[in-house]
């Protein structure tokens, strides 16, 4: 059991109601709120004002809210009017995005429902029966794993470099473990020779100024190569710089900002429109004006007095009259699709600028590091090289001030100094190559596993959708065979791409064992597509599990026949379901809503005929 109280949303100034479990009617004339009770529904489950549309407050409310009380939890959900906006507050049922998303889909079957409308309208249907999926960041988690999975092959790629390197190596270490062994048997040599103790020391003093200026040479070397590899990539970036033009960003937030206030002034107006047409239509249609109107029926045409002005008129000028407002309803609905796509236009174009600009300012930022890394280590080459300078002249004074043969041992110790320090050096690098190697096996089996959530996130994403035709399939074959419909079949066929992705479906509908087109449907058969259509999301996203009832409105244009089958066939697929009917219709066994006593906005105005 739910408990439901109502202020100021939609139509509905206050009221209350309980929905039961399994099914529940909310039988009413027009202008009496039904409509205006499902929207209150979706407000508490909180999935409205969602893909830019506004919250359903009262026209002229400064603020409305609904509270709902389910298995004794109260969700209270505020509705504020700040300028021309409208906020939430509060707290709703449903509070994971991708529930409210799946609910607003595939649950809440209003005349609004985003699928029922793209059919509806003959739009494409991938985004919509896959938006789920978005929340899930599937495409995100993919590229996410393979920046990891290339780290990790580079990884691989020097661990591989590295165990063939292993070998080299120590041929280098025993080649100068061999060289320090003659170097040290000529050390010896020399001291079977007995020197003053002024000539060692100068020996020492020179072999260790060798043995410096060794190091600054190479050091030198390594300053150069450093520099020559940073210049060519500041050469790199500055021409990428170079080519890459950032147009200015259009100031649209303004532009886009009255675009979408006209959209909502479109809607607005097109469901006036759209009401009204639909009530004086079906009161012609179904041959109902003597209800409201005295008719002098003719040979010619049937003379009626309006029953909105009370004028005399023919019944062929209010028919005249319905077609210009139909025409008009057209001109709002193309006006507000040409503004969307406008819009959809601008917010590209600026995406595209940003990018381009942030690329821009990428590149600024590490040429800008390059040239101060760059100006660094030319100040270092310039300190070396005079270190160099400084050194070769302190060598070539100690060499002038000692003997031949101090001269051969000042070498040796001096080489057998570079030596040692290289050997050392080698070492190191052997145990480095070593540490890298044996992480070979193990970043193998870790890209092979990277590899694998790859796959298997791209298969979870395709599969999903290619569940959803296979329900669309499934369900409609139930459909057919308990409905009175004008087509033999219908199904959602994937597209894919070059991968084999699915990347839209296109629905293909059957009559007398040939394909036909949307338009030659009835427009209740339109509709029942629809439902199908949500209903083949709701099975895929098991949507049972995340939502507690169904909703289900806007049916006026199925008949009465397939309005009771479908009620039928939905009631046991929800542990709840709400439908609005007219008081006419047959009683179900169910629970009924009736808003005989709530305040509604059309009883205190004059209700359309």
């Amino acid at each position: 059991m739910m408990e439901i109280d109502i202020e100021n949303i939609a139509g509905i100034r206050s009221g209350k109601a309980d929905i039961a479990a399994g099914l529940n009617v909310v039988r009413a004339e027009n202008w009496q709120g039904k409509s205006s009770f499902i929207r209150a529904i979706e407000v508490g489950m909180g999935t409205t004002g969602d893909a830019g549309e506004q919250h359903p407050l009262r026209d002229g409310a400064a603020e409305g809210s609904v509270r709902l009380v389910c298995d004794s939890e109260s969700y209270e959900t505020t509705l504020v009017r700040e300028g021309g906006t409208v906020l939430r507050e509060g707290d709703t049922y449903l509070t994971a995005e991708q529930d409210r998303i799946c609910a607003r889909l595939f649950a809440f079957l209003g005349e609004n429902n985003p699928v029922r409308a793209a059919v509806r309208r003959g739009e494409t249907l991938g985004t919509l029966l896959t938006k789920p999926l978005d929340i899930e960041n599937i495409d995100e988690e993919i590229a996410r794993i393979k920046e990891q999975k290339r780290t990790v092959e580079s990884n691989l790629q020097q661990a591989r470099a590295a165990s063939e390197q292993i070998v080299s190596v120590e041929k280098e270490i025993r080649e100068l473990e061999s060289d320090i062994e003659d170097l040290e048997s000529r050390r010896e040599q020399f001291r079977t020779d007995t020197p003053s103790a002024a000539s060692d020391d100068g020996r020492d003093r020179l072999s260790s100024k060798r043995a410096e200026r060794e190091q600054v040479r190479n050091q030198i070397t390594t300053l150069r190569n450093k520099i020559d590899r940073q210049e060519s990539k500041l050469e790199d970036y500055q021409s990428a710089l170079a080519e890459l033009a950032v147009p200015d960003e259009p100031t649209a937030t303004e532009e886009i900002q009255k675009k979408r206030e006209r959209i909502r002034e479109l809607e607005t107006n097109s469901t006036l429109l759209e009401d009204l047409y639909r009530t004086n239509k079906r009161v012609l249609d179904e041959g109902k004006a003597g209800m409201v109107s005295d008719i002098d029926h003719s040979l010619v045409d049937d003379d009626l007095t309006c029953w909105i002005c009370g004028e005399q008129t023919a019944e062929s000028t209010i028919a005249d009259r319905l077609a210009a407002i139909n025409e008009q309803i057209e001109s709002f609905q193309s006006e507000r699709e040409q503004l969307e796509a406008e819009i959809e236009s601008i917010q590209q174009r600026r995406d595209e600028i940003r990018a381009k600009q942030r690329k821009k300012n990428d590149l600024e930022s590490a040429i800008s590091e390059l040239e101060v890394e760059i100006e660094e280590n030319r100040s270092r080459l310039a300190d070396r090289e005079k270190k160099l300078a400084e050194l070769t002249a302190e060598v070539e004074k100690l060499a002038e001030s000692v003997t031949e043969t101090s001269q051969q041992r000042t070498e040796v110790e001096s080489e057998l100094k570079y030596k040692r320090a290289e050997l050392e050096d080698r070492r190191e690098k052997l145990k480095e190559l070593d540490s890298r190697a044996k992480e070979l096996e193990q970043l193998k089996e870790e890209r092979d596993q990277l590899r694998s959530e790859i796959e298997s996130l791209r298969r979870r994403k395709n599969e999903k959708k290619r569940e959803v035709a296979e329900r669309f399939e499934s369900t409609m074959g139930e459909i057919i065979t308990r409905f009175d419909l004008g087509f033999d079949a219908a199904r959602l066929a994937p597209k894919t791409n070059s991968e084999g992705e699915i990347t839209d479906y296109e629905l293909i509908i059957a009559r007398d064992g040939r394909e036909t087109t949307r338009e030659a449907l009835s427009e209740g058969e339109v509709e029942l597509l629809g439902i199908v259509t949500a209903l083949a999301g709701y099975e895929t996203y098991t949507v049972s599990q995340r939502v507690p009832l169904t909703l289900l409105d806007g049916l006026t244009a199925l008949s009465r026949e397939n309005y009771y089958e479908l009620v039928e066939y939905l009631r046991d697929r929800t542990e709840c379901l709400v439908t609005t009917a007219y008081p006419e219709i047959d009683e179900f066994d169910a629970h009924t809503v009736r808003p005989y006593d709530w305040d509604v906005v059309s009883r205190r105005q004059p209700s359309v005929s």
